[in-house]
């Protein structure tokens, strides 16, 4: 079954549960949720596998579960990883309709659940081999990200994780970004 119609066939199940008619709630979610997922598929081919967010009454966080067939090492990993994170917090913070949904504004890179498994081409299921990261995901309560790699030995586990705090990755985001802001200046793309 195409990975579209397994998506649609969530969010309908989603909808349809969780209060009839569809309340304004399930409405921003769908429309937070749509929107990334497509805008993913664009940028990386990046199927979502897993969705949700948080909240009884306002949404106080956003769920992703993305798959993906690329091999990344921990820089690549770690850049897309922040990118589809900042392009949440885009979608989020800058659509005024879904505000009255939210349970704060602005929304945080806190509020957004995202982890990314990597797989070998064609076979989903099947991580990559190191040197490779297999799954990267963000641990709130610890505020440090998680980079695994595959474990052949022990079939569906991972080892030797490398583990950053939030502020060092965010540095490192950084800092790769000024110097390729720097690069396009000395090479004339960017004027002052």
């Amino acid at each position: 079954m195409p990975m579209k119609k397994i998506l649609y066939i969530m969010l309908a199940t989603a909808a349809l549960t969780s209060c009839t008619p569809p309340c304004p709630k399930n409405i921003a979610v769908h429309k937070v949720i749509t929107t990334h997922a497509k805008l993913t598929k664009k940028k990386f081919g990046f199927d979502l596998v897993g969705l949700g967010s948080g909240g009884p009454t306002k949404i106080t966080k956003f769920n992703f579960v993305y798959a993906s067939y690329r091999k990344v090492d921990v820089n690549e990993a770690r850049r897309i990883f922040f990118e589809l994170r900042e392009d949440v917090l885009n979608i989020v913070n800058s659509d005024e309709s879904i505000r009255p949904e939210l349970d704060h504004y602005p929304f945080k890179f806190e509020d957004i659940d995202l982890s990314i498994s990597f797989f070998k081409q064609n076979n989903f299921g099947e991580f990559v081999r190191p040197p490779y990261i297999a799954h990267i995901f963000y641990i709130k309560e610890k505020n440090k990200i998680y980079y695994c790699f595959y474990n052949e030995k022990a079939e569906r586990s991972f080892k030797d994780k490398y583990i950053e705090p939030y502020e060092e990755a965010l540095k490192i985001i950084q800092a790769e970004r000024a110097q390729g802001i720097e690069a396009a200046k000395r090479c004339g793309f960017i004027c002052r």
